[in-house]
């Protein structure tokens, strides 16, 4: 039976045309006894009613509710008696209604019943869906009465809700017991693993870790060693290397969950770095091949950020500079000490440094004259191209000093 929301009322859809009830009361007599296998099996208290509202079956799971005992004196009862048995006489009127408004309209009616079955003074809300047994002729044979308790359909309500929010997330997140089994996941890891559905994926689980992680341990003792770690501290993020179904190798960044859900202890979330990986490598063969042409320049070149600190440079710029290793050029820099105190226009150079960095961020492409000055002290003349370049994380700017005391 499958139930849906609407206008705050639970409506009941009947997926293939006929109930269980209406199949109990079409078969032939030979064929009963399947139905009513079908009825003492359901999960549902279901009451089957014959054309004059007498019982003429009952769902295992009202039997057990009622007691064996109890339901022994409830056979062939009026259904209104029923209630009455359990509650008052004002409920027995409403069945008895219900049960003629049925009858005499043919559709379907929903309500709720406050009772205690049980007798053990416990009431249980549930809602009372009561559906017309109609034969081919549309003739009235009867009522099948469906008792849901309320606090069921709200955990199953629930359960979907938890569901739902599951196969929403983006990130492929599997659900797992407390001895780190995987019992539920969502669509995305279905697709992330290349399953090409949930029950496929969680029959080849074991197959989506590579038998060692980068760091060269076993994939299992690590897997382990986080799972207790989480059940210990509630959150843990990590690096982690899944595989696909296919084989294909999966970098993630991993991230669980301590979660109480039934049955569950923690969830599983992992991020895939695919894009991330395949982009910082771009960038690593940008910056390599940046650096080769840095490299075999003919001038001093160098990269730096919107403070004008020397990122990179070439060992052209070192000797430039008067100076051996490429290291030693930021120090120059950061003291202040590769140019002098001012230009040849009487400007301080730290300000029109600042000023000609920012207008190249602005423009993009800046020529310019500039006196740089030799770790020995001595200043000399040099034409400056400043271009802005994407360099890792943002813009930054590409330099390069042609040294005007070898101009011809």
């Amino acid at each position: 039976m499958h139930f849906f929301k609407k206008n705050d009322r639970i409506i009941r859809k009947i997926r293939e045309g006929d109930t269980i009830g209406m199949l109990f009361h079409k078969s032939a007599r030979k064929d009963r006894e399947y139905f009513q296998l079908l009825l003492k099996n359901t999960p549902n208290i279901v009451i089957i009613l014959d054309g004059n509202g007498l019982i003429e079956f009952c769902s295992d799971v009202f039997i057990k509710t009622v007691g064996s005992e109890k339901y022994k004196y409830l056979q062939g009862l009026h259904f209104s008696e029923l209630f009455a048995f359990f509650d008052s006489d004002s409920t027995k009127e409403i069945a008895q209604k219900t049960f003629e408004k049925i009858q005499l309209e043919k559709e379907i009616a929903i309500g709720h019943l406050y009772i205690d079955f049980s007798g053990q003074g416990k009431k249980c809300r549930y809602l009372l869906q009561s559906i017309p047994l109609l034969d081919d002729r549309n003739v009235f044979q009867g009522v099948e009465v469906y008792l849901l308790e309320e606090a069921g359909l709200l955990r199953a309500e629930a359960d979907e809700r938890v569901q739902a929010m599951l196969d929403a997330t983006p990130l492929a997140c599997s659900i797992r017991d407390k001895d780190g089994k995987v019992i539920d996941c969502n669509e995305e890891a279905v697709r992330y693993f290349g399953a090409k559905s949930k029950a496929e994926l969680l029959a080849n689980i074991n197959k989506t870790n590579p038998e060692f992680q980068n760091d060269g341990e076993a994939s299992i003792s690590k897997q382990k060693r986080y799972d207790a770690t989480v059940l210990r501290t509630g959150n843990l993020r990590f690096p982690w290397l899944h595989l696909s179904l296919q084989g294909e190798e999966l970098p993630a960044d991993v991230t669980l969950r301590k979660v109480s859900l039934k049955n569950a202890a923690f969830a599983a979330y992992s991020r895939d770095l695919r894009e991330v990986e395949a982009s910082q490598k771009r960038l690593r063969e940008t910056e390599e091949l940046l650096r080769a042409m840095m490299d075999a320049a003919p001038m001093a070149c160098t990269i730096r950020d919107a403070d004008n600190n020397i990122l990179e440079c070439n060992q052209k710029t070192a000797q430039m500079l008067g100076v051996s290793q490429k290291a030693d050029v930021n120090s120059l820099f950061k003291n202040f000490t590769a140019y002098p105190e001012f230009q040849e226009d009487g400007t301080p150079s730290r300000s029109r440094a600042k000023a000609m960095i920012d207008e190249i961020l602005e423009k993009g492409y800046v020529r310019y004259k500039w006196i740089y000055r030799t770790v020995a002290g001595e200043p000399f003349p040099v034409e400056m191209t400043g271009v802005r370049i994407q360099w890792r994380e943002g813009y930054r700017i590409a330099v390069f000093s042609r040294d005007l005391r070898e101009a011809p």
